[in-house]
């Protein structure tokens, strides 16, 4: 008997593949889409067994199983899914189903179960699966068997849940190689050895002559810890009844002036540095004698006592302590915040395994170190302390990149996106529940299917094609499609003074920009243009552009793999309304360009790519505006990350846009010059290059404005992130002009 996997994730099907035959079932394959999965039965009688993801973009894993029924009715099927399908246990009857990322061991049991297939080798045997596809993959063990008829059993996460999709980049960087694991996995003590629980609770320290009193506002309860400059406490505050961390100053340190008045200087200095991954500063004050400054209390272990008790922590947990000191340490970069060294004991967990950071923050830094070497510093802090787990293979040949210079990530930006791909994708609230529209299209189906009575050909693909047909031409009347509007019009900047940035009076002349962001149909134009005429296209590309790139952006393109079409966001876009699980239409911002696309196109409009200041008197006006309305927030009006989650069927809460949104839906992001999405829904290139400080200073192009995965809308934003050949799906841009602009041709 065969075995097909059928899942629309490439990587993980063909990773799963190669996983069950490393363990002894040579007849496996996969295939990419539902479509070519019918394809692939219909070739090879042969297949006895499928496994099967329940939400595809095609169509899902039930009416796949049931179309297929009559005609192969000694098919047998595993369902497996990333979502929770506790609300379909009528429609996963008595199909297993497992959820992902797949236990190997339960998936071998599970198919021992349905079909009988024995493997060759023991699952608990070693599977030389290659660490780099493991690596880029995330295929990893665990997950929940539902096999009892009419019942589905929410799935219960685990701390060592990991990834089950492709790694998702926000930007894409140059490759980093993968080194060799050094440790923790070539010893089998470490190997051998489980996570244990880490105590959800701080450890107490003997009384001193402070524990029971009151210091200002504070009544302290047992001491925690000790540091440099004194004794750490837990304390309430009375006046509002909270807990928190109480660092003091002692008594020796506090009668020699230099040391005072650098621990009241870095308390200040914390106290102004706000990072929700960080521990917050409330108070620096004096009392009684004392100086002290009070934090966020968080109950937790730091990851000094988490080795000194011999304890583990699962790989995924080494994942959320990078992703967490990657965004904070390029805050810091971006903000010029200095800092001490990073030190185990600035890394708290609490009891779920959710990482916190000590406020490092500082008015001068003990030592200025290199972020290859602060990420080399963070790996050597986590190596030994993985458990083994599915994920462990993978956590530990990123930490191995870090240890050296020549390997480590060129930026903690680009470190956050390679610890993100790693994280699991969150399962929505209903997962992918079928509307009206698709359940009729799904009786319809099986009422065609059992009239015709035909061959798989004439009753299967007949069935999905009507399903593909239907749901088309739903969600083009819903959702997609160009909403017939132009978004030609540009604005006339005047000639003059405006306040750039935090007070600085900047004059420049007259220029005009356009009123919304590019569209994803304006950027359509511009390729066609460009295919049917390589030599001009050529003619405007920038001089430094590599040869032979060209000017598509990521994932804009259909792609023919071997496997079945893969539809780009173009195409989406146009026909289906949704993108990555968010509405897109055509009217939505274009993104996923570099910066010498967005060159290009403004070239081929006979414009320019406005510089930074240009684009900041665009947005502030001249009396310089916080945000584009005004100088108070307002997250209702600006389609920004203030609702952003990583499952865009649960964002959008505030602003109505999981991610992108129509140029012109927000009609009360505009600027004093009627500019319009100035503080939210994509960030834009600009012309202008300058020093990043996240990229050892090397010169990169400014990124200005707000989107709609970040909360920060300050106009005075400025991003220094990305190479110009690199790409973010929350980016995009607008052009300028230097002489007014014809009238576009009224539609």
């Amino acid at each position: 008997m065969k075995i097909l996997i059928i899942d629309d994730e490439p990587t993980l099907a063909s990773v799963l593949a190669q996983q069950l035959e490393t363990l002894g079932i040579p007849d496996c394959s996969y295939s990419v889409g539902a479509s070519a999965g019918l394809d692939a039965i219909m070739e090879n009688p042969e297949i006895g067994l499928v496994i099967t993801d329940v939400v595809m973009a095609e169509t899902d894993g039930f009416t796949l199983r049931d179309s297929l029924a009559e005609s192969f009715p000694h098919l047998k099927f595993i369902f497996i899914s990333g979502y929770d399908l506790s609300a379909y246990a009528e429609r996963v009857g008595s199909t297993p189903l497992l959820l992902k990322p797949v236990e190997m061991p339960l998936l071998m049991e599970t198919i021992k179960d349905v079909s009988g297939i024995l493997p060759v080798r023991s699952v608990q045997e070693p599977v030389a699966t290659p660490r780099a596809v493991v690596a880029a993959s995330g295929i990893s063990p665990r997950a929940v068997a539902v096999s009892q008829p009419k019942a589905v059993a929410s799935p219960v996460p685990k701390p060592a849940q990991v990834v089950t999709n492709a790694p998702r980049a926000v930007a894409r960087p140059s490759a980093v190689p993968v080194a060799k694991p050094k440790v923790a996995a070539a010893k089998p003590a470490v190997a051998a050895r489980a996570a244990a629980a880490v105590p959800a609770v701080v450890a107490e320290l003997p009384a001193d002559a402070y524990v029971g009193t009151q210091i200002g506002d504070y009544h302290i309860e047992s001491k925690i810890g000790e540091d440099r400059n004194g004794s750490i406490y837990r304390a309430t505050q009375t006046s509002v009844k909270r807990a928190v961390r109480l660092h003091t100053l002692s008594a020796e340190n506090a009668a020699v002036p230099e040391r005072l008045e650098h621990f009241i200087s870095n308390a200040r200095v914390k106290a102004n540095v706000r990072h929700p991954a960080m521990l917050a500063v409330y108070e620096a004050n004096q009392s009684g004698g004392v100086s002290f400054f009070a934090c966020e209390h968080v109950d937790g272990t730091a990851l000094d006592q988490v080795e000194s008790g011999g304890l583990k922590i699962p790989a995924l947990t080494a994942v959320k302590i990078l992703e967490m000191t990657a965004d904070v340490m390029a805050y810091f970069g971006r903000d010029k915040v200095k800092h001490n060294p990073l030190r185990s004991s600035s890394v708290l967990l609490d009891g779920k395994g959710n990482p916190r950071l000590a406020n490092i923050a500082v008015e001068r830094a003990e030592v200025e170190i290199e972020p290859s070497e602060e990420m080399a510093s963070l790996a050597a802090m986590l190596l030994p302390l993985l458990a083994l787990g599915p994920l462990t293979p993978a956590v530990e040949s990123l930490l191995q990149t870090m240890l050296a210079p020549e390997t480590a990530p060129p930026s903690w930006p680009v470190l956050g996106q390679q610890a993100h791909a790693l994280v699991p994708k969150s399962a929505p609230t209903d997962a992918y529940k079928l509307d009206a529209r698709e359940r009729a299209a799904i009786q319809a189906l099986e009422a065609a299917k059992k009239n015709q009575k035909k061959t798989l050909i004439m009753s299967s693909l007949f069935s999905l094609g009507l399903l593909a047909i239907i749901l088309v031409v739903a969600y083009f009347v819903l959702f997609s499609g160009s909403s017939g509007k132009t978004f030609d019009k540009m604005i006339e900047i005047p000639a003059g003074p405006f306040v750039y940035q935090d007070g600085e009076t900047i004059t420049l002349p007259a220029f005009w920009i356009d009123q919304y962001e590019v569209t994803i149909s304006q950027y359509a134009q511009f390729l066609e243009w460009a295919k049917a005429n390589p030599e001009e296209a050529a003619k405007i590309a920038h001089p430094e552009m590599p040869k032979g790139k060209s000017f598509e952006p990521l994932d804009w393109a259909d792609q023919e793999l071997a496997t079945g079409p893969m539809m780009g966001y173009y195409t989406r876009a146009k026909r289906w309304g949704k993108y990555k699980g968010a509405p897109l239409n055509v009217d939505s911002p274009v993104f996923g360009m570099d910066w010498y696309d967005a060159y290009a196109y403004a070239a081929w409009k006979g414009r320019r790519l406005p510089t930074e200041q240009e684009w900041e008197k665009a947005a502030r006006g001249k009396d310089g505006l916080v945000f584009p309305w005004g100088n108070e927030n307002n997250t209702k009006i600006v389609n920004s990350g203030a609702d952003a989650n990583r499952n865009p069927d649960a964002g959008g809460e505030i602003d109505g846009y999981p991610r992108w949104s129509p140029v012109d839906a927000m009609s009360k992001d505009r600027s004093p010059f009627d500019v319009m999405g100035m503080g939210g829904n994509v960030s834009e290139w600009t012309a202008t290059y300058a020093e990043s400080p996240e990229l050892s200073g090397d010169k990169v192009p400014v990124i200005r404005g707000g989107n709609w995965s970040n909360p920060d809308v300050d106009t005075r934003r400025r991003l220094l992130k990305l190479m110009p050949l690199q790409q973010d799906l929350s980016l995009g841009f607008r052009t300028v002009s230097d002489t007014r602009p014809s009238e576009p041709p009224k539609p």
